[in-house]
């Protein structure tokens, strides 16, 4: 329970600080001093980040498992169980940052937090929203254990199950959904 408890608050400060980090970069660079516009580089940042996140929806598409082929969990998730609390936190906090798949995401809810032009207050209430929906998916599974104990075992091993079974199919939703909204709102400023 300790390691997987530090692994979540590893991811939330991982995902907190890629966003934070983006978000003030974005902001600092966000108008063209000459036209008082959006800059072109969040536009082509934007439909670049599209367009990779449509190609990962395809790979994704792809890798699904054959009918009646049994998926596996990746090499890093089997791993966790055999760490020690901190190195469980450790890998929380780095793997937001080196996974593509999570760290395309949050640098484009970043920039859009960023181009959004909230006050302070409202900034911080936007990410803090944002990555608790963002890391939702990585704590559910570790709260419904706190909270239920054993009782919890057969729904999160059942879970277990069906996501590593539809993980890729799952994956390539989503990135098809963000990558064709980011590759929208990339395109759409460079036309006019």
């Amino acid at each position: 329970a300790a390691k997987s408890t530090a692994f979540v608050v590893g991811w939330f400060a991982g995902v907190t600080g890629v966003v934070v980090v983006t978000m003030l970069l974005a902001q600092s660079q966000d108008l063209d001093a000459s036209s008082g516009e959006p800059a072109t580089w969040v536009s082509v940042l934007k439909l670049a980040l599209g367009v990779l996140l449509l190609f990962a929806a395809v790979k994704q598409f792809r890798s699904r498992p054959a009918p009646g082929e049994e998926a596996s969990l990746p090499a890093w998730l089997e791993k966790v169980d055999g760490l020690t609390p901190a190195k469980a936190l450790g890998l929380g906090a780095v793997l937001p940052v080196v996974n593509v798949k999570v760290l395309v995401l949050a640098v484009a809810a970043a920039i859009t937090i960023a181009r959004a032009n909230l006050s302070g207050g409202d900034n911080v209430v936007v990410v803090v929203v944002f990555v608790l929906i963002a890391c939702s998916t990585v704590a559910a599974p570790v709260v419904m254990y706190r909270v239920m104990g054993e009782r919890a075992q057969p729904k999160l091993d059942s879970a277990k199950a069906w996501l590593t079974q539809n993980n890729a199919a799952v994956m390539a939703v989503l990135f098809l959904v963000f990558g064709a909204v980011l590759f929208g709102q990339g395109i759409g400023p460079l036309l006019d």
